[in-house]
């Protein structure tokens, strides 16, 4: 027999066996009876799904989120199934975009908390007193003429050293722009196309000023705790003292880098490692770049050049971005020598030893300058 015929018979052979096997395992109308292990699955999931799609960031934190919620409260399914209206829970965002017009017309559906009034209110923005992206919310009751209550859309931060302290709003929206490398304008771009107030430029500079000043604040905190941290590591290798008020000689690796590829780039930064425990011990940024000079320097000096020197003194003294003038390639010698001179004030540490790569000019430059004098030698 040919192999062809041979297929075609054991084709057939198979055929006729399942038609058989499926005969048997009817019912009496006639529907096919499936054992547990084969049971096909619901036909309301595709084939196509049957394989889960991976969470997103999002989805992951919130599912943990919930899983936390329910696990705090364990009488939370029971009042599911004894109720059932919806649960609402608690979103860990504590701040959305919301329309004016909708909030109003949820105020306008209140009455008057006087006494004897009890008439239904109205809801307004006072856009005079609004401050940026912090709303001012007046409840106005037409029959008493008065304003019943008033509020801003946004609290205050209490923890914040300025005067008055900023609405928390203004400041997080600041500090976003800063991170999504949004100046000013972009910001008021960005504001236009939702249809939302935006920050003029000199308060977005006001509270870009601030924001930088506490970061300050947090990187010597940081600075403080990592060099704490390597004196005790000292102490337990060498039997030091570890009380700050002894000077410590250690060696450090250090290495620069740029903002952008090349030899033309505005803004370099140094940083200063431990070999020990590889904790930063401190770090400098040079700039060579101002957007506040770029921009509303650029404007006083051609609308009133006569003013500009004023402007530019009042700005040095409130704090200017640039720190450095000179070729880019020298950022990294120029952020050493600044670190290794105050060493001994920010930390009352010696960096001794330089470690680096071959082609840095920074050993050298620290090596002529004698940061600490005549009698330490710095290898």
């Amino acid at each position: 027999m040919p192999r062809k015929t041979k297929k075609l018979a054991a084709v057939a052979a198979a055929r006729k066996s399942l038609s058989e096997s499926n005969s048997k395992n009817l019912t009496p109308n006639g529907n096919p009876v499936f054992p547990l292990s084969t049971r096909p699955r619901s036909s309301s999931i595709s084939p196509s799904r049957s394989r889960p799609r991976p969470l997103t960031a999002f989805e992951r934190k919130m599912k943990k989120y919930r899983s936390r919620s329910r696990s705090r409260s364990p009488s939370a399914s029971s009042s599911r199934s004894r109720s059932h209206s919806p649960i609402v829970t608690e979103n860990p965002c504590t701040r959305t975009f919301v329309e004016a017009s909708m909030l109003l017309q949820l105020i306008s559906s209140l009455k008057c908390p006087q006494p004897g009034c009890g008439s239904q209110v109205e809801g307004r923005v006072n856009w005079k007193r609004t401050k940026g992206f912090s709303l001012c919310v007046q409840v106005y009751c037409p029959v008493c003429g008065d304003v019943v209550k008033q509020m801003f859309t946004s609290s205050t931060d209490a923890t914040s050293t300025a005067t008055p302290p900023p609405y928390t709003v203004n400041k997080l929206m600041t500090l976003a722009a800063l991170w999504s490398d949004m100046e000013p304008y972009k910001l008021s771009t960005f504001c236009e196309v939702l249809d939302m107030p935006s920050l003029h430029q000199k308060t977005f500079n006001k509270k870009a000023q601030l924001v930088y000043g506490e970061s300050k604040n947090v990187r010597k905190e940081v600075f403080r705790k990592a060099a704490e941290t390597v004196r005790r590591e000292y102490a337990e290798e060498t039997g030091t003292d570890p009380d700050p008020e002894t000077t410590l000689d250690m060696a450090v690796s250090f290495d620069g880098s740029w903002m952008t590829r090349g030899h033309s780039s505005l803004i370099g930064i140094g940083c200063v490692i431990d070999t020990l425990t590889g904790l930063v011990l401190d770090a400098h940024v040079l700039s060579q770049h101002c957007q506040t000079c770029a921009t509303s320097g650029e404007w006083v000096k051609r609308e009133t050049p006569h003013r500009y020197e004023q402007w530019l003194a009042q700005h040095r003294q409130e704090g200017c971005s640039v720190n450095y003038k000179g070729s880019s390639r020298m950022m990294e010698p120029e952020a050493a020598k600044v670190m290794w001179k105050w060493s001994l004030e920010l930390h009352n540490i010696r960096y001794t030893t330089f470690v680096g790569d071959g082609d840095s000019k920074a050993h050298d430059r620290v090596v002529r300058q004698k940061p600490y004098g005549e009698e330490v030698e710095n290898r």
